[in-house]
């Protein structure tokens, strides 16, 4: 239906006095529901509660359910090749779903029973009960759907971090049938590899893929986390003293492991014992050491305001298009920032980071606001004491020990500095020739055709054209960006570490992928790389994942696949890769 005829229809819709009470109806519902998902897009004030209302009934199909909410069929497989679990083969007798989704599961081919009732409760479902995996999930509310293994039932609630039970999951959002953000998620713990196959979508390229290849072994990733667990700097991965991991429980499987990073962890003190991050540290020191001295001329006059070298004395610069107060009074937003990020100290007397040359940009690129104009050169520091380590494992000041210093509070959407502190040191882009030598971008790429800076001048691969990519015109495929890391450049970027990088959880996991990424960690928004839609087996070219109705349309099916489809025994040349 196009906008014009819809708005046609609306108007004759509001002539019936059911169609003014079913509409008035379900904005009072719609006004109760609690959005349960943090990156999902609120609905803020009347008005747009009343418009989401609108469109959501003049574009849905009805069906039976709670308010007329459509739904959308989900299919679970159970995927597992013979042995792919620690060499046991999970049956369909022993898969739970627990969800607090409202469904209904077929129970024989089209025949439907209900299932969960009450969106936001958890329910559990066995596999072997559901007819070809078949459910018909509903738009009103819920946040995860989990596949629990195990012989016996497992408890109606979401699953904690620490069960033996494996599992996994995926969530989503719903506000007022209209659905959020949908990820399949590996960032709490990795207990096995799942796919999610998005179809039926309204887009010209019809389905989306999240997570794991075809034909992947768990059991070979397993091996690939044991044989980096084993080395010191990567022990914080393990089951030993100080790991992070969680030693699992299922029949016939040998020594199962959820594998446990602690990235999204709430706690004090637990990222020093992190050797691959303060070895990390370490290197950011050293480089920062040999590299150009820093200096205010470089703000004041030439090269200009961002301009900078990407090493300097005062470390590495980084910055985002995205919207920062600057730190030293929350007075002055700006659209785009820049900053150089500097560590001293080491292991043994705790590091402090500081930020020097802190800039603020507007939506033109424009200088308004820097630390060296506005703030007599003032720097922005924090130290390990105060909860530095844990907050940059974590992309977060949650782990920060009060008082939080005040310059952290003004800058308004302070993880965004921690976002980009941690990916630096993950991805280790920081040390990619082009971002060392700071390279000019060659314009006449057609790649780069109709660039726009995000800083007025700026003519030189950056921290920002990495990850968010540069402005450039958009021919159909590129979203409008261009230069930013796609999935295999990460892969070759941290394969080209060895024991140096940071995470090898992430490379480990990323190699088994396919289109867009599993959720691995919490500053993973920062990167571009999540996937298109379509069956390409490009990692990553999208800028979003999927996330509105536009997205999803009225009828897209979800296909759930359970375990990556081999058998860890025929899997030696995988295994030399991930061990490569």
């Amino acid at each position: 239906m196009q906008p014009n005829s819809r708005e046609a229809l609306a108007r004759r819709l509001a002539n019936h006095k059911s169609f003014r009470f079913n509409l008035c109806l379900a904005v009072l519902v719609v006004t109760g529901i609690a959005n349960r998902f943090s990156r999902a897009r609120l609905l803020c004030g009347t008005g747009a509660i009343v418009a989401a209302c609108l469109v959501a009934v003049l574009t849905l199909v009805p069906v039976s359910g709670a308010f007329g909410q459509t739904v959308y069929e989900v299919t679970v497989h159970n995927n597992f090749g013979t042995g792919e679990f620690y060499n046991a083969t999970p049956q369909n007798t022993q898969i739970w779903l627990v969800t607090d989704f409202q469904f209904d599961y077929q129970t024989s081919p089209g025949v439907w029973t209900a299932g969960n009732q009450t969106a936001g409760s958890p329910f559990v479902v066995q596999l072997s009960t559901i007819s070809q995996g078949k459910l018909r999930l509903y738009r009103t509310g819920g946040s995860r759907m989990y596949a629990v293994l195990s012989q016996a039932q497992p408890a109606a609630q979401i699953p904690y971090p620490s069960t033996t039970q494996p599992c996994n999951y995926f969530e989503w959002s719903f506000s007022g049938g209209v659905p959020g953000v949908l990820d399949l998620s590996w960032i709490d713990r990795w207990d096995f590899l799942t796919r999610l196959e998005v179809s039926n979508l309204p887009a010209s390229a019809p389905t989306m893929v999240y997570g794991s290849k075809q034909r992947q072994s768990t059991a070979a990733v397993g091996r690939a986390m044991a044989g980096y667990a084993s080395q010191t700097q990567y022990a914080w991965l393990g089951t030993g003293t100080g790991g992070f991991s969680q030693a699992l429980a299922f029949p016939g499987a040998t020594n199962p492991i959820g594998w446990v990073t602690q990235n999204q962890f709430t706690g004090s003190g637990f990222a020093s014992g992190i050797v691959s991050f303060t070895q990390a540290l370490d290197q950011v020191i050293a480089t920062a050491h040999l590299a150009t001295p820093w200096t205010p001329a470089w703000t004041q006059g030439t090269p200009g305001p961002g301009l900078g070298p990407n090493w300097s004395t005062a470390g590495f610069r980084v910055g985002y298009p995205q919207g920062m107060n600057d730190p030293d009074t929350g007075g002055t937003a700006g659209s785009v920032w820049t900053a150089y990020v500097g560590f001293t100290g080491n292991s043994t007397s705790g590091y402090t980071m500081t930020l020097t040359d802190f800039t603020l940009y507007d939506s033109s690129g424009n200088c308004i606001w820097s630390a060296v104009q506005n703030a007599a050169g003032a720097t922005y520091s924090v130290t390990q004491e105060q909860g530095l380590l844990d907050c940059i494992w974590t992309s977060s000041w949650n782990n920060l020990q009060p008082p939080q210093p005040a310059w952290v509070t003004n800058l308004g959407n302070s993880n965004g500095v921690m976002y980009a502190v941690y990916n630096a040191l993950a991805s280790g882009l920081i040390y990619l020739p082009d971002f060392v030598t700071n390279t000019q971008l060659n314009l006449a790429d057609p790649k780069f055709a109709g660039y726009i800076a995000w800083i007025k001048n700026a003519l030189n691969y950056s921290f920002e054209i990495f990850t968010k990519g540069a402005q450039v015109t958009n021919d159909g495929t590129n979203n409008g960006l261009a230069g930013s890391l796609q999935g295999q450049d990460m892969i070759n970027l941290l394969n080209s570490q060895g024991n140096q990088m940071m995470n090898p959880y992430f490379l480990a996991l990323l190699r088994t992928q396919e289109v867009t990424p599993a959720y691995l960690y919490p500053s993973q928004d920062e990167l571009q790389f999540k996937g298109i839609a379509g069956a390409s087996p490009v990692l990553g070219l999208q800028p979003q994942p999927l996330s509105t109705i536009t997205d999803f349309g009225d009828n897209a099916k979800l296909d759930w696949y359970l375990g990556g489809g081999l058998n860890p025994n025929i899997t030696g040349a995988l295994m030399l890769l991930l061990l490569d």
